[in-house]
């Protein structure tokens, strides 16, 4: 919807278009894509708190995807729409996943993706892949593939669930709940 139906349908305030036009923000899907990377207007140029509460209103309320609607969306669609904050919890996660694998689904990985392999390498090889290919990989049997295939599949449903949340304030509960169960309480557990 262009910023123009935005005006007429009473959607937005003459000073929020006015924002968005001054910031090349011209149409609902800009506005969203923008809100998705920043999750606010707030540093944009003459967009004060009014402005931004409206404009990040706007977002919440009409334009955020159900999750009927993320489950057909491709991952890498997906990691495209990811905040900063968003990233580095995935990132977090799929590390400490990635640690998590048997010695023969590590060397699995490897052959998959290659030696000293990236999160890029790792999403575009592994994760958007439609079928688990390791047919090819030697020494890879039943019980690999699925410890593989269970691996992809939690990544993904992590993935997914994550784009559904934009509350900047539940996104870091999450990154520091990690870093607090991973820190404190294994040195009061002694672990």
């Amino acid at each position: 919807m262009t910023l123009n139906e935005l005006a007429k349908n009473d959607q937005l305030s003459t000073r929020a278009i006015n924002v968005c036009q001054f910031h090349k923000l011209l149409d609902s899907d800009a506005i969203l894509n923008y809100y998705h990377r920043h999750q606010t207007f707030g540093k944009l140029r003459y967009c004060g708190r009014k402005t931004n509460a409206e404009l990040m209103y706007f977002c919440q309320k009409n334009y955020l995807p159900s999750p009927t609607v993320v489950e057909e969306l491709p991952i890498l669609m997906i990691l495209d729409h990811f905040s900063e904050l968003q990233m580095e919890i995935y990132v977090d996660y799929t590390n400490s996943q990635l640690i998590k694998l048997s010695t023969r689904a590590k060397s699995a990985m490897h052959a998959i993706l290659g030696e000293g392999y990236s999160i890029t390498t790792l999403q575009k090889k592994f994760l958007a892949e439609p079928k688990l290919s390791i047919s090819n990989i030697p020494n890879v049997g039943l019980k690999t593939y699925f410890e593989l295939s269970k691996l992809k599949g939690s990544i993904n449903i992590f993935i997914r669930e994550l784009y559904l949340i934009r509350n900047m304030e539940h996104l870091f509960a999450i990154k520091h709940w990690k870093y607090i169960n991973e820190t404190f309480f294994k040195h009061v557990r002694g672990f």
